[in-house]
């Protein structure tokens, strides 16, 4: 790696690039320098990892690079600007033809404006298996008649009116797109992507969608889709199912994206090789047991930021559908109360965060397999922890209860001990503190040492325990005199 960045260098003569020929994949970096021509030949011959040539000729054409980089060899040539610069060139179709004399898999030109959308745009583009045109202000991609190799697509923060306006036909063998955060409200159309039969990785984040029902004809033809994200996005109403052309999906991200369905049956019921679902703040209806059905490889589920009726964690609740889960989030969920057995069918559980929530109690009743989970019940309300509820917890089990108002004081001796001998399970053990009583709050669990008398529990049985000894051995002794001085 050669890193010239953020210098003052203007241009580039073929004397100056000699030596670079000698040095195989290597990655130069001369981005923020304004280079406004570089000499033709200076780079041919050259063979290199990544050219970053980013921010440079921003005020001028760039064609004043390229023509430059004639017979240059490169994976990765980055010619785009910064996204503060204000650039008052645009990139004219024949700005790129430079590129026809350059090998090249990986080319980003973003931040760069296109005047207009034409053929001769793409024309030299059809060897570049990866291409970023992130906020070109593009409003359509022209068809592209020429064969191409375009593997991966990156569209985001540009001003499509419609995904039909990507000419999608003109990328058949398309495997990953990113069209994230476009600048307006925009919709979804029907069938726009139907020709992309290889595509595996769709990326549609941060995006204003018209309000429409999804996602049947939406994503068509999409039979080799493995990953979808729709999060951060407009309200969705989901079909039943939803996905009928993607039943091979394995992630499916719809976080922050207010979903509505019908609940005459799940959206995801076709979905049987799913492994990833986030839902987090997405309003999902808890009531809706069904809501999973279908899913039966699920093995991660987010549902971080919604809330379950009164406030209760159900023993039948809508959890009886996935019973692979693995990974369960469910924080910052307003939970109060989870209900014995509540999670006890959910064996194959390894990772259960529960964080952020009001809960008093430490729920471990709530779980069938206690051996090598992950529980998190950070930033709750649990105070005061029965012995009975950690008797069963092995060695190979984490705990996390920072930031809980634990009580440290003899009426919960019993755990204190526990916690002390069990203390390398414990995560954040720091922030592991004293809620009460005053004289011991916020000093660490670890820390605290207190002298407890025999447990006010324990005194009761050992009062009673000695009446029913003593009273009959006085009445004995009693009796026994009686008899002697009767005998005398």
């Amino acid at each position: 790696m050669l890193n010239f960045a953020l210098n003052q260098i203007n241009t580039i003569s073929v004397q100056d690039s000699k030596f670079l020929k000698q040095i195989k994949n290597l990655t130069l970096i001369l981005k923020g320098n304004n280079i406004k021509y570089i000499e033709p030949n200076s780079f041919n011959h050259s063979d290199f990892n990544h050219l970053d040539l980013t921010g440079c000729a921003w005020n001028t054409d760039v064609s004043s690079l390229l023509n430059g980089l004639n017979g240059l060899t490169t994976h990765t040539l980055s010619i785009g600007i910064f996204d503060d610069i204000d650039a008052d060139i645009n990139l004219l179709p024949s700005s790129l033809t430079g590129l026809c004399n350059i090998s090249v898999k990986e080319l980003s030109l973003q931040y760069r404006h296109l005047s207009e959308d034409s053929k001769e745009s793409f024309s030299c583009l059809t060897k570049i298996e990866k291409l970023d045109l992130t906020s070109m202000h593009l409003h359509s991609l022209p068809h592209v008649s020429q064969p191409n190799v375009v593997k991966e697509l990156i569209l985001n923060k540009n001003v499509f009116p419609s995904l039909c306006n990507i000419s999608s036909d003109s990328f058949p063998l398309i495997t990953r797109l990113h069209i994230v955060g476009n600048q307006n409200s925009w919709g979804l159309g029907n069938k726009c992507l139907e020709r992309l039969s290889i595509l595996k990785y769709l990326d549609l984040s941060h995006n204003d969608f018209h309000k429409v029902s999804c996602c049947t004809a939406q994503f068509s033809g999409l039979h080799s889709l493995l990953h979808l994200n729709l999060s951060f996005g407009a309200p969705l109403q989901l079909e039943s199912p939803a996905f009928p052309a993607n039943k091979q999906l394995e992630v499916l991200d719809l976080s922050h994206v207010f979903l509505l369905t019908d609940g005459s049956s799940s959206p995801f019921s076709n979905l049987a090789d799913l492994r990833t679902l986030n839902l987090s703040y997405s309003h999902v209806n808890s009531t809706y047991i069904m809501i999973f059905e279908g899913l039966i490889k699920l093995l991660y589920l987010n549902l971080n930021g919604n809330f379950f009726h009164n406030r209760i964690l159900k023993s039948d609740n809508l959890f009886s559908k996935v019973l692979q889960l693995e990974t369960l989030i469910l924080s910052n969920c307003d939970l109060e109360v989870i209900e014995t057995q509540a999670l006890q069918k959910l064996e194959n559980l390894k990772s259960v965060d529960l964080s952020h929530n009001k809960l008093t109690s430490f729920a471990t009743n709530a779980f069938g397999n206690l051996s090598g989970v992950s529980l998190n019940f950070a930033f709750n309300m649990i105070s005061t922890i029965p012995i009975s509820l950690v008797r069963n917890i092995s060695n190979k089990t984490t705990i996390n209860l920072s930031y809980n108002p634990i009580d440290c004081s003899c009426s919960n001796i019993e755990f204190l001990t526990w916690y002390k001998e069990q203390e390398k399970i414990f995560l954040d053990k720091t922030n592991t503190t004293c809620g009460s009583p005053p004289s011991l709050t916020g000093t660490e669990l670890t820390k605290v040492s207190i002298s407890c008398g025999i447990p006010l529990p324990y005194i009761i049985p050992i009062i009673i325990g000695a009446l029913i000894f003593i009273i009959p051995t006085l009445c004995l002794v009693q009796y026994c005199r009686r008899r002697v001085y009767a005998a005398i």
